[in-house]
């Protein structure tokens, strides 16, 4: 028996961390939808972004270190509302302009967003129950900068 057996269905383990407050232009590495996996949430839907860090104002986060950015799709208009807000800043594009056909074709397998930059400035803020949040405000980085950016290897 080999060691090797089953090795298909291993699950990678992922070193991203979400996002902590702070100024960063990251490069998208994929956009997807997921289903929860913790049995006590089975029927709940993620949004999810990987992140490839360009560039930071935080010394936790590294050039070339991975973050992510995961949106909870049971919080409904609000989770709607800030996805909505990243993809027109990654695309340059006006709200009215991102519908249904958009967002499936950047969460599908052809990953068309991969590579493309987005300036993010994350702050903390207090949530209602007495909490903390981290709060994402997504910029475009211009069609100039993207061609100049530094790669990331």
């Amino acid at each position: 028996m080999s060691i090797w057996n089953d090795f298909a269905n291993v699950q990678e383990n992922s070193d991203r961390e979400y996002v902590r407050p702070g100024q960063y232009r990251f490069s998208v590495v994929d956009m997807t939808t997921v289903q929860s996996k913790n049995p006590n949430t089975p029927n709940r839907t993620y949004f999810a972004v990987s992140f490839r860090t360009v560039t930071s104002d935080q010394s936790h986060t590294p050039k070339n270190s991975l973050r992510s950015w995961v949106v909870n799709l049971d919080n409904g208009k609000i989770a709607l509302s800030n996805i909505k807000q990243f993809v027109c800043a990654l695309v340059d594009a006006q709200a009215g302009d991102v519908d249904q056909a958009t967002m499936e074709t950047l969460c599908g397998d052809e990953q068309p967003a991969a590579g493309i930059m987005v300036d993010v400035e994350a702050v903390e803020k207090p949530t209602r129950n007495g909490g903390m949040y981290t709060r994402l405000r997504f910029s475009h980085v211009s069609d100039a900068d993207q061609e100049q950016a530094p790669f990331c290897t």
